[in-house]
């Protein structure tokens, strides 16, 4: 088990430093790779005392040193001062074989977008990774993020955005790196709004961002 106590300061009026924010963290791992972990955020009322303003619980399994699966759920006080979830988050990761891989991602919340909010968890957003590697050695990922439709909550998911990563080796040890962002049109078809190239010098690796890539401008 491992626990660690973090205190933020920030300036005050008389030019020192105040303790505005404390973070409480506790890890525990077990012999069969499931790491609980539980993390606690105290706001600093003004006056000396804490108030508990969010905890965040996640349970995650490895193997091999690769993450298969995490549930973390979001608590915070609700008007009766009581812990309540109010976000979930169900990760999962599975290997296709022959160098591929999928990793989803499914939010569930009381904050649904286009009605007013209560105490029931519903499927908000859902983001799916698929990373391919072929025998020449290139890399693609394909991201595409699924939410719900703020005008109408009742429809089913659907893409807002996906992204795309390719890098192929090339020459000298770098390699060439392409990101393609797609947007869906007034019909729901995805056509491409953004496309980024470059060359890298670190041909055996993909930094792909997991959390919701931004729409573009």
């Amino acid at each position: 088990m491992r626990e660690s106590h973090t205190t933020v300061l920030t300036p005050d009026v008389n030019g020192g430093l105040t303790p505005a924010v404390q973070i409480d963290q506790r890890e525990t791992k077990t012999s069969d790779g499931t790491i609980e972990t539980r993390k606690s955020t105290l706001l600093s009322d003004g006056s000396g005392r804490w108030q508990l303003s969010e905890v965040r619980e996640s349970t995650s399994k490895q193997e091999n040193g690769q993450l298969r699966n995490k549930d973390e759920l979001v608590l915070r006080p609700n008007a009766n001062s009581t812990l309540a979830v109010v976000e979930r988050t169900v990760t999962r990761q599975t290997d296709a074989g022959s160098g591929e891989t999928h990793n989803t991602s499914e939010t569930y919340s009381t904050n649904v977008p286009g009605q007013a909010g209560d105490d029931n968890l519903e499927l908000v957003q859902r983001q799916s990774t698929v990373r391919r590697t072929t025998a020449t050695g290139a890399q693609s990922t394909s991201r595409p993020v699924q939410q719900t439709n703020p005008g109408n909550s009742s429809d089913s998911l659907h893409v807002t955005t996906e992204t795309i990563d390719i890098v192929r080796p090339g020459s000298s040890g770098n390699a060439d790196q392409t990101r393609t962002i797609l947007a869906p049109d007034s019909d729901g078809q995805l056509h491409e709004v953004w496309v980024d190239t470059g060359k890298t010098g670190n041909p055996a690796a993909i930094q792909v961002d997991t959390r919701t890539a931004a729409k573009p401008k």
